[in-house]
C-alpha cells in the first residue's frame, strides 16, 4: 500500500508536522464545522416560501453571525490555558449566580404580582434606561440587556458549571 501522505502533505501549507504542532484535533474541528454548516442549511430550509423575503435574509445573517461569534470564542478558549479558568472559577461562579438571581428576581416579581404579559412588558421597560436591564423575549424574562449585546445567563451558567466541576475533579485527582 502506497503512502500518499508524503506526496500530498509534506510540501504544502498544511503539512503533517505543521498541523501536529498546532495541537488541534482536526477531525473533531472538521466534524463541528460540517455540523454547523448543515445546521444552518437545515434552519434555512425550514422557512416557508412566503417568508423568504427580508426576514429570511436577516435570519440567515443572524445565524451566520452567531456561528462566527461561536468560532471566535472557540478559538480564544482553545488558545487559553485552562488553568487560568480554574484559577478564576469562584469569581466566574459568583458573577453567574448574580446574573441568574438578577433575572430570577424580576421573574418572581412578575409572577407574584400576577402581571399580565402586557403589564409585565411595561414593568420591565421601566428599567430599560439602566446600563444593565432585563429583557423580555417570548413572554419570559430570560435575557440581560447590556445595550451592546444581550446575554442569556442560563447559557453562561452551563459553561460556568463545566469550568467549576472540571476544576473540582482535577483538584480532587491531584490531591490523592
Amino acid at each position: 500500500m502506497k503512502d500518499y501522505t508524503k506526496k500530498y502533505f509534506d510540501r504544502s501549507f498544511f503539512s503533517k508536522q505543521r498541523l501536529k504542532n498546532l495541537g488541534y484535533d482536526w477531525i473533531l474541528l472538521t466534524i463541528v464545522g460540517l455540523l454547523c454548516a448543515m445546521g444552518l442549511a437545515f434552519l434555512a430550509s425550514t422557512l416557508s416560501v412566503q417568508t423568504k423575503s427580508s426576514f429570511h435574509r436577516d435570519f440567515i445573517k443572524q445565524l451566520i453571525f452567531g456561528v462566527w461569534i461561536g468560532a471566535v470564542l472557540c478559538y480564544i478558549l482553545a488558545r487559553l490555558d485552562y488553568k487560568v479558568l480554574f484559577r478564576y472559577k469562584n469569581p466566574i461562579l459568583w458573577v453567574t449566580l448574580i446574573m441568574l438571581m438578577f433575572l430570577g428576581g424580576f421573574a418572581a416579581w412578575i409572577r407574584i404580582a400576577g402581571l399580565s404579559p402586557y403589564n409585565a412588558i411595561l414593568f420591565i421597560d421601566q428599567f430599560s434606561s439602566l446600563p444593565i436591564s432585563p429583557h423580555i423575549a417570548n413572554g419570559s424574562v430570560r435575557w440581560i440587556d447590556l445595550k451592546l449585546i444581550n446575554i442569556q445567563p442560563s447559557e453562561v451558567a452551563k459553561l460556568t458549571l463545566l469550568i467549576y466541576f472540571a476544576a473540582f475533579f482535577t483538584n480532587s485527582q491531584t490531591s490523592k
